[in-house]
């Protein structure tokens, strides 16, 4: 079944009348196709579509940016917050077919649209070591489910939302590969060295400050590769920054982290192979 995009949100051919290689979408131009009522929609060639739901993949080892990318969609769908009567959240790993196309197909009360958030469920599929093979009871489980949600998805209503929030996740996670040319996939990988800096000089400006760049790399000296913990410091930055850019003098004098705190920062270094942050921690602690 080819799923193609109308008016911001993918559609169905009634009939199969297209044909597309592996990977690739075709697109309706929207100024050849005409919207009804109800998320139906025809061409002028008198081809009929029916709109469906939104589908999207978020992964990654970046989970405060995963969790940004999560508030914005919940602000654009209209949700205030989890809590919401038209949020789900499931836990994917025991979640069964039934369940998922039971909550993807329900109608939202008092709003236009049903945000359902799956935590883990790629994960659930990541490829296991010799020894740790599944059995071939779980192998056909797994098939099954993954086939299940492949004609699922594309049948889900226009007020669905359906999106699939995992850590970190192997390309070759046989899942993602095969709901990839389904959904709109976002990627959120751990960010290191001038990765992290860059991310703190355009988080200041955003919130409408500036920092230097020697200061920026003293916040991570300080702080690690936590952005949690880096969002937090910036925003104490913001208030008590001395002059109009935050300054190294600025960083030291805020960010008063214990020796113990600096400590771990150090550990959170090495293990993500920070060589140099790791070493300047170092040198600080023995000052």
């Amino acid at each position: 079944m080819v799923v193609l995009p109308l008016l911001g949100r993918p559609i169905i051919p009634v009939s199969n009348h297209f044909s597309r290689t592996k990977g690739e979408r075709i697109l309706a131009q929207q100024s050849n196709v005409v919207k009804y009522a109800d998320g139906v929609a025809a061409s002028e060639s008198g081809r009929i579509f029916i709109e469906v739901g939104l589908f999207y993949i978020f992964y990654g080892a970046d989970d405060f940016s995963r969790h940004e990318a999560l508030q914005k969609m919940m602000a654009e769908t209209g949700i205030n917050n989890l809590t919401d009567s038209s949020t789900a959240v499931l836990d994917g790993k025991t979640l069964t077919i039934e369940q998922l196309a039971s909550v993807c197909h329900s109608i939202p009360f008092f709003a236009s649209q049903r945000l359902v958030i799956v935590e883990g469920l790629l994960q659930r599929f990541a490829p296991k070591r010799a020894k740790n093979a599944p059995r071939s009871s779980e192998k056909t489980s797994s098939a099954a489910l993954t086939t299940a949600l492949e004609a699922m998805i594309p049948g889900m209503p226009a007020s669905t939302v359906l999106i699939l929030v995992d850590g970190d996740i192997k390309s070759n996670n046989p899942l993602l590969k095969r709901l990839y040319p389904l959904a709109k996939v976002r990627g959120f990988p751990g960010l290191k060295g001038e990765q992290l800096h860059d991310w703190i000089q355009d988080k200041v400006t955003t919130k409408g400050g500036r920092i230097s760049p020697a200061a920026a790399r003293l916040v991570v000296d300080f702080a690690g590769a936590n952005l949690w913990s880096i969002s937090n410091e910036i925003d104490k930055l913001l208030l008590y920054a001395s002059g109009p850019m935050i300054s190294e003098s600025d960083v030291r004098e805020t960010m008063s982290y214990s020796r113990d705190v600096s400590e771990f920062a150090m550990v959170d270094a090495m293990m993500a192979r920070q060589t140099d942050v790791a070493q300047r921690l170092l040198h600080q602690l023995l000052d």
